[in-house]
């Protein structure tokens, strides 16, 4: 998968070198991409305006969009949200975890697209950091624009 400037989503086989197999085209710049390993079968994608839009991938080898998860504060100077600037699948892939520029991060569950807890004390309003899960889902690990690394016990499953 690939994204660039033009606002589109492009799937590629790799043996087939000249063209996509699909393209979707969004709304708003691609800040963020994580597709489901090993499957493959499903694709987070971040933006700009602190959206995220998660996709399926068919037999075919089609993108179809499945729903779209807002990350913003209900209220203060970050209420319309800000760029997402990571996203990770966590565990079976019934988990995300997304970054983005207000300083949180935010976990949510997959089968019901709801926020299950939101991380906060670092500082990430101008950067693109990420953040980490380690392998057996115990902590949660990131950089900060204030010079230090910070941890979090992990609320996942």
């Amino acid at each position: 998968m690939s994204v660039s400037l033009d606002k589109a989503i492009r799937l590629w086989d790799m043996t087939q070198k000249s063209k996509p197999i699909d393209v979707q085209q969004t709304q708003d710049h691609i800040t963020a991409l994580q597709y489901m390993v090993p499957s493959g079968r499903k694709l987070v994608v971040g933006f700009n305006s602190g959206q995220c839009s998660l996709y399926t991938c068919d037999d075919l080898g089609r993108l179809n969009y499945s729903t779209r998860i807002d990350c913003k504060n209900r209220r203060g100077k970050f209420s319309s949200g800000r760029k997402v600037s990571g996203v990770q699948f966590l565990g079976k892939g019934n988990e995300i975890l997304i970054s983005t520029n207000d300083s949180r991060l935010r976990l949510f569950n997959l089968e019901d697209y709801t926020q299950k807890y939101k991380y906060k004390g670092h500082r990430n309003e101008n950067l693109q950091i990420e953040a980490s899960v380690n392998d057996k889902l115990d902590f949660i690990l990131s950089g900060s624009e204030d010079n230090n690394v910070y941890l979090w016990s992990c609320i996942c499953d």
